[in-house]
């Protein structure tokens, strides 16, 4: 049984991508960045256009047309993106937002949200005041057919500062349960 993932900055790279079940994904960077292959194959696209997560994602469809799930996940800006493409793309059935900003970003899109995924986010995020992401977790509760799941790290800046662990393990676990459902 293969999977994919499909992420967004430096967190999706190193902390998404070590979950359980990958094994093949692409990961965004911004272009400046030191490239890093530790865990999957590294494309370099720029986050200016949605048309290039959708070139992305169709490369990644092209090279392991034998997959059983496909993720996407984003960090911060990131998770723009990711849900933008989840709305465009049927085969995503599972995402991971990570630090979103629906007090800069319109996230309405998302309704209704067609798939089910997880938010995570630092209590003492200094950029997301904590009423956007409750705002948030609201409107996606709210829907039928699909379970949102909303996590907390208490100690977590918008950046996990000090708090990596706390968001691997997170971010592990939500991936083992959900990945046990295919």
């Amino acid at each position: 049984e293969k999977s994919y993932a499909f992420g967004w900055g430096d967190i999706a790279i190193n902390l998404l991508i070590s979950g359980r079940r990958i094994n093949n994904c692409i990961a965004i960077r911004e272009p400046n960045e030191k490239p890093d292959t530790q865990h999957c194959e590294l494309s370099k696209f720029s986050l200016s256009s949605q048309s290039n997560a959708a070139a992305a994602l169709d490369w990644l469809e092209r090279e392991n047309f034998d997959n059983s799930q496909c993720w996407v996940s984003g960090f911060s800006f990131g998770s723009l993106i990711a849900m933008q493409l989840l709305m465009r793309r049927p085969e995503i059935n599972r995402f991971i937002a990570i630090s979103p900003q629906p007090n800069v970003y319109d996230f309405s899109f998302l309704s209704p949200c067609p798939t089910s995924g997880l938010v995570i986010y630092g209590k003492k995020d200094e950029l997301v005041p904590i009423e956007h992401i409750s705002e948030l977790d609201n409107r996606l509760s709210a829907q039928k057919g699909i379970k949102v799941e909303f996590q907390k790290i208490n100690e977590a800046n918008h950046f996990f500062s000090k708090t990596e662990d706390d968001l691997k393990k997170a971010l592990n676990k939500y991936i083992k349960k959900e990945t046990a459902l295919y």
